[in-house]
């Protein structure tokens, strides 16, 4: 305490008040020590925030004097008074660098997640993500079997090793039935990664043989979202396994922000490794290594090589003639941030340097209006230096300008970032993993200063140099011809902006366009006011693939029944399939009695037609009781009727079952069953808009054979919200009976399913977007010095009888051969770069002529617009002026 006042107050005053304070806590004190302790705390800690605060006032006080005494702050006031003359030119300003610095800060927040924040893990410059392979070029990346991490673990007991399964073909996604994205880890797992559950967590026992009830350990947005964030969430059950007929039990919860380290999965809950034991040489984990400390990942992979070489010893090469069963002999370690980053680091890279281009773009642009500027304020600059201004006097001035200026902009783009980080985030696809949730946070706003700086300086140059320029003795004279070198520099600029501006154009614009029509794409069902609620049913062990759940749809019909009765709910019904997901079950096929073609069947229950609003083409719908009673009846998709019978015609026709084997095949053992085909229905695109439907036979619940995971459907006009929140606790109501996994409307549903094209679109359609807006400024800022140059030619023009009309047409004409070969450049540009966007595209070709008429249409009319408006106003100079100067 007496060396922090010291340092705030000296040392002799310091030592009298230290005194004082001494003083009156004995004398307090002597009425109870806590009292007179208390005492001296509080006044001391008072007190050294009000001298703390004095010293603070007092530094910014000489900053300011300092500041005033160099002439900055007259400088400064000089700026505000001069931009408040100029408002238009200020917004186009600040405008142009808000827009770009928008962008910019937006992209950095999210590639600051995925590139430049380091793992949440502690010492994550230690974990290492293992790569085995083969002396020989085998495909693809093999996995490990239990065997050969128990060899590793073995033979280098001073490296952490830990596997985990997180593949969708194998392993956990073969327990998992929440519908979250899950992983099974060994018991290491946490010790090596270096992060334990905040709540909860595995014991031994959990990793023993699988028994009927699965511990779980769920993210902590799961326990968020799922339940509440309810303290109590220990021993709450999920439905995780229905083929074994198990349950899972939450036992722990992650902490937030917590990233599973895999490359392929970004798994929500995790299970333990579940009957690995049974089969250790089975490949099916991918494996994290922690380093010793000190050691390089090098050496390691030198002894990891010699352990594999000698565990090869006298073993086959090539089980079963295949190189790729064999023992490993290769290793490769990849640094764990590098490996979990690799596939998103590409798109956000790309996108980042393309924000860094629009800053550069933006900075050139604002340039070329400050330079202008610079010129219109020819007799301003001349007075100024005839007074006896010095070169760094108006040096300074310009920059300060300018720096209001940008960081002016810079501050609203900052302001703006955060909606557009709101905006990204929705759209941005599952697949692009984020290390951290993206944030503004002082990693992004020192960002933002850095680019500030950097705008600053790019943008001063220019001016400064234009304004060191003018004449000093003649008040007022403008240079009033522009020399051939410049002339020209001025015109290639405008062509490449202009040109730069169509390639931008093009690209957004297409992939805007493949949004836009799968967006427009007919979904086959209705849209409005509808809601699907998938579910989980746990069948107490009664289900086997392929193979009938007695009991399960008697469940699901009195689910079915109580979500009716609520208020709102116009029609309720269910189908046993992922819709709209990208995803669906082959469990049951239809074909016909001599035909070896199958189609999916997928079962529905009495009341889905209704509710999820499908068009009859021809016959009608399965009635509702003939469908909860199970009776062999059918409905048919169009494309299924046109691939059954050439004619379409299928009313009246039988079409048979067959069970479906594990493989997709149908099962040849189990009996064939006719349904007659009543009705002809609309197809509906359950895969995504964007991916073409396929043929569907609906059956009845009852009768077909099916999986536990029915999606029920929800139509409630004007009430969509308040019912689907209703139907979820409904749900949650009867756990463990039944758990909701997922409430969605369609519409949100429908718009999931086209994310990753929605997200291209946004991010290039921005660019796009910030491109004109930017060639516009630019064009602007470089005709606009051209016209003030050339102020003296327009005053003989107009003095000589020239019109308005005709001054603007004469500046104007003289850009359009500019900007003509700025469109040409672009369109060559545009058309050979245009081919890379072929695989992302949808029902729109590489040049499609509307599109590339549009993107043209709004270039020339952004060249339009920033070559008439300082044609306009330099129509409007007075001609005697401009004489009277000569």
């Amino acid at each position: 305490m007496l060396r922090l006042l010291r340092w705030l107050t000296g040392d002799d005053l310091a030592d009298s008040i230290a005194g004082d304070l001494h003083e009156e806590r004995l004398r307090r004190s002597a009425r109870g020590t806590a009292a007179g302790t208390a005492w001296y705390w509080r006044t001391a800690l008072t007190m050294l925030t009000a001298v703390a605060a004095a010293r603070a006032l007092a530094g910014i006080r000489r900053l300011a004097s300092a500041f005033n005494a160099g002439g900055h702050g007259r400088d400064l006031r000089h700026a505000l008074r001069s931009l408040r003359r100029a408002p238009w030119y200020a917004a186009a300003v600040i405008g142009v660098i808000a827009l770009s610095m928008a962008l910019a800060t937006t992209v950095f927040a999210v590639v600051d997640g995925v590139l430049f924040k380091p793992l949440p893990y502690p010492r994550a410059h230690e974990l290492y993500s293992l790569e085995p392979g083969f002396t020989e070029r085998i495909r693809g990346t093999p996995s490990v079997s239990l065997r050969e991490l128990d060899v590793w673990r073995t033979a280098m007991p001073d490296v952490e090793f830990t596997g985990f399964d997180g593949n969708r073909t194998s392993g956990a996604e073969a327990v998992n039935q929440t519908g979250l994205a899950a992983a099974m880890i060994g018991p290491e797992f946490f010790d090596v990664i270096g992060v334990r559950p905040m709540m909860g967590g595995f014991t031994p026992q959990h990793f023993g043989e699988v028994g009927r009830v699965i511990p779980i350990i769920v993210s902590h947005h799961v326990w968020q979202q799922r339940f509440a964030g309810d303290p109590q969430v220990l021993g709450r059950r999920l439905a995780v396994d229905p083929r074994a007929g198990g349950t899972g039990e939450v036992v722990g919860v992650m902490p937030e922000g917590f990233v599973f380290p895999s490359v392929e999965v970004h798994a929500e809950i995790l299970l333990p490794l579940l009957g690995m034991a049974a089969r250790p040489t089975q490949r099916s984990l991918e494996v994290v290594m922690r380093l010793p400390a000190g050691e390089s990942a090098l050496a390691v992979r030198d002894r990891l090589e010699a352990v594999m070489a000698a565990d090869a010893a006298g073993r086959n090469l090539r089980p079963d003639g295949r190189r790729y069963l064999g023992p490993f002999d290769r290793a490769t370690l990849h640094p764990l941030g590098e490996r979990m980053a690799e596939g998103s680091a590409r798109v956000f890279s790309g996108a980042f340097l393309a924000a860094a281009l629009l800053v550069l773009i933006a900075c050139l642009n604002v340039s070329g209006l400050m330079a202008a500027r610079s010129l219109d304020r020819a007799r301003e600059i001349g007075l100024r230096r005839a007074i006896g201004a010095g070169t760094w006097h108006i040096a300074r001035s310009v920059l300060i300008e300018n720096a209001v200026l940008v960081a002016s902009g810079a501050g609203l783009g900052l302001v703006a970032a955060p909606w557009l980080l709101r905006v990204a985030l929705d759209v941005m696809p599952g697949n692009l993993l984020l290390l951290k949730t993206p944030v503004i946070d002082w990693r992004v706003a020192a960002f933002a200063l850095f680019a500030t700086t950097v705008s600053v300086l790019l943008v001063s140059i220019w001016p400064i140099r234009r304004a060191l320029g003018l004449a000093a003795p003649v008040a007022g004279a403008a240079v009033t011809s522009t020399p051939r070198a410049a002339s020209v520099g001025r015109r290639l600029a405008v062509a490449a902006q202009v040109a730069v501006g169509l390639v931008l154009a093009v690209g957004g614009s297409l992939l805007v366009g493949s949004v836009a029509q799968a967006w427009r794409n007919e979904p086959g069902i209705d849209p409005e006011d509808l809601s699907f609620v998938e579910l989980r049913i746990p069948p107490d062990g009664r289900h086997v693939f392929g193979k009938p759940a007695p009991g399960v749809a008697e469940e699901l019909a009195a689910f079915l029944r109580r979500v009716r009765s609520i208020p709102g709910v116009r029609a309720a019904g269910a189908i046993d399939a992922h819709v709209l997901d990208r995803s669906h079950i082959e469990n049951v096929a239809f074909s016909l009695s001599d035909d070896t073609r199958h189609h999916i069947g997928l079962p529905v229950t009495g009341g889905f037609f209704e509710a999820a609003g499908l068009s009859l083409i021809a016959g009608r719908f399965p009635a509702d009781g003939e469908l909860d009673r199970g009776a062999p009846v059918i409905a048919v998709s169009q494309a299924a009727a046109r691939s059954f019978w050439h004619d379409g015609d299928a009313i009246g026709r039988d079409l048979y079952t067959q069970a479906m084997l594990p493989n997709a095949k149908p099962d040849p053992s189990q009996p064939r069953r006719a349904h007659t085909v009543v009705g002809i229905v609309a197809d509906v695109r359950y895969n995504a808009l964007d991916v073409d439907p396929y043929p569907v036979v609906y059956g009845s619940y009852a009768a077909l054979n099916f999986e536990t995971a029915p999606v029920v459907a929800i139509r409630a006009p004007g009430a969509t919200g308040r019912v689907l929140s209703e139907v979820v606790r409904l749900a949650e109501a009867s756990a463990p009976a039944l758990t909701a996994v997922r409430a969605q409307t369609a519409t949100d549903i429908l718009a999931d399913t086209i994310r990753p094209r929605r997200f291209l679109g946004w991010l290039f359609g921005a660019f796009g977007a910030a491109a004109l807006v930017l060639v516009g400024a630019g064009i602007l800022g470089v005709i606009a010095m051209s016209a003030a140059r050339r102020t003296r030619e327009v005053g003989i023009r107009m003095a000589l009888g020239s019109t308005r009309e005709g001054v603007v047409t004469a500046l104007v004409a003289g850009e359009a051969a500019t900007v003509g070969a700025g469109l040409v450049a672009g369109v060559v540009v545009a058309a050979w770069l245009a081919r890379f966007l072929e695989s992302h595209l949808y029902n729109v070709t590489v040049y499609q002529p509307t599109i590339w008429f549009l993107a043209v249409g709004a270039v020339v009319a952004t060249a339009a617009a920033g070559s008439l408006i300082p044609a306009v106003r330099a129509s409007r100079v007075d001609p005697a002026q401009v004489l009277r100067a000569d």
